[in-house]
């Protein structure tokens, strides 16, 4: 090799060398900086203003790990859900946990689709709020129920109280029935006022599935109607004020006979319950439903247990006990 050409293939070496250098130094931060962001945490203002939503401001890495916390408690869930489908329990159950300070999570059949029933209530409500930032005065406006047809006599869970035929209410009272006491003919009532396409346009905002067609029943997972509730406590969708509204609704839920029945008595839990029956065949397969979060203090969690089964007081019992394991494991690992 002549003297020339040494040097340019030293030269070739010591500029690979360098290519080579930068090449994993790059592979070396792009895996830093993907480890470290799915373990980040959400920076949250610290300000005490509200007492249902907590709004996000950014993000940053976090230390902790809490896999350990949901691994134990998803072993816990998945062997009690086997045990009760196994003793005709119940025919299928979805469970779905999340820490909402750092976003940690667990589930179990977390993506199994459902019949959505009452829960479909909290997007209505949404959707309102969502209008009255455009209109305030929409809530004050008066929709007329003629009393005619009662849509409450199909539901299983009745409300304490019911609208009075022939006769006016303000949206926002109706809203408020709507969600306390999940009044079907206040929903609707403001389902036939508003219309198909805010709601639809409201799910495409949030990502979540709609409808195609009224055969498609099935159509929401334990995992997918978090989102709801994500955006109403992290105040990203409507306005801090509406958002702690919302919450606060939700919190004034009477269905108490599931995720209330599971935590200890004083604890706040904003949730909305959903029953799917067939009043001219009860032996047909039912839905229940509770979701919602509970505000655990300085470590509030949403959960949703979704069920189907034969026997409305199984179900309860189920949604109930997922309830108590879900809170006692968050107790056990925050002291």
């Amino acid at each position: 090799m002549t003297k020339h050409a040494f040097k340019k293939a030293l030269w070739a070496a010591v500029i690979l060398a360098l290519l080579l250098g930068v090449f994993i130094g790059w592979q070396t931060q792009r895996y830093v900086f993907a480890h470290t962001f799915f373990q980040r945490k959400i920076l949250r203002e610290k300000i005490n203003d509200y007492t249902f939503i907590n709004p996000i401001i950014g993000f940053d890495t976090a230390e902790n790990d809490n896999s350990k916390q949901f691994r134990d408690l998803s072993i816990q869930i998945n062997s009690y859900i086997e045990d009760r489908v196994k003793k005709g329990r119940a025919t299928a159950i979805s469970a779905y946990v999340r820490d909402l300070n750092t976003g940690d999570w667990m589930g179990i059949n977390e993506d199994e689709k459902y019949a959505p029933a009452s829960l479909f209530k909290v997007f209505m409500m949404v959707a309102y709020l969502r209008l009255a930032e455009e209109d305030p005065g929409i809530l004050g406006r008066e929709l007329f129920y003629d009393g005619v047809t009662d849509l409450n006599e199909l539901a299983h869970y009745t409300p304490s109280t019911s609208l009075d035929g022939n006769r006016s209410y303000p949206i926002n009272e109706l809203i408020r029935r709507m969600i306390i006491q999940s009044g079907n003919n206040s929903h609707a009532l403001l389902a036939n006022n508003l219309g198909e396409e805010r709601l639809v346009n409201l799910l495409t905002d949030l990502g979540l599935p709609y409808p195609k067609s009224e055969e498609e029943i099935d159509f929401m997972s334990a995992r997918s109607y978090s989102f709801i509730f994500r955006v109403l406590y992290n105040a990203t969708y409507l306005s801090r004020a509406m958002s702690e509204r919302a919450l606060e609704l939700l919190s004034e839920t009477e269905f108490d006979l599931g995720l209330v029945a599971g935590v200890p008595s004083g604890t706040t839990v904003a949730h909305k319950f959903g029953e799917r029956w067939f009043l001219d065949d009860p032996k047909k397969p039912k839905e229940l439903h509770d979701c919602g979060i509970v505000y655990y203090p300085e470590k509030p969690y949403f959960i949703c247990v979704m069920t189907k089964g034969t026997n409305f007081v199984y179900l309860e019992n189920t949604i109930k006990e997922i309830s108590r394991m879900a809170y006692s494991n968050v107790n056990y690992y925050s002291n």
